[in-house]
This record gives C-alpha cells, structure tokens and sequence, in this order.
C-alpha cells in the first residue's frame, strides 16, 4: 500500500506526515530535487493524516489525507 504524493515544483525539501494526534508517523528529508514522491503506508492504520511539506526554498503545503483499507 503506498501513497502517492505529487507536489506543485520539483525541490528539496522535508515531508512529514502526522496522524490525527499531532504524532509523526513519516518523515523523510528529499536531497534530490523531485516533484513525486512515494510513501509505503502499509505500516499504517486506516484514518485520517495530516501531510507537510516544506521545500528548502521556503515553500510550505499541507494536505488532509485519507487511507483506507
């Protein structure tokens, strides 16, 4: 089970994805600039998650994320 990420500009930068009480439960520093990113979710409960990222340069986006099972 993955979760597909697709950001709006290719970058560095630091992704980080928190369940609904406030606990990180992924991290990863991208040091190669990419606009896609992979996330393996099989690690993870069904719910609702809060994904973070913020690009070396500054730039910030978070989304509500949904997994099912």
């Amino acid at each position: 089970n993955y979760l597909n990420v697709t950001l709006p500009n290719a970058a560095r930068g630091n992704l980080i994805l928190y369940n609904t009480q406030g606990q990180v439960v992924y991290q990863s520093l991208i040091t190669v600039a990419t606009n896609r990113i992979r996330i393996n979710t099989s690690n993870l409960h069904a719910g609702v998650y809060w994904l973070h990222w913020r690009s070396n340069n500054g730039a910030s986006e978070k989304k509500k994320v949904l997994i099912v099972r």
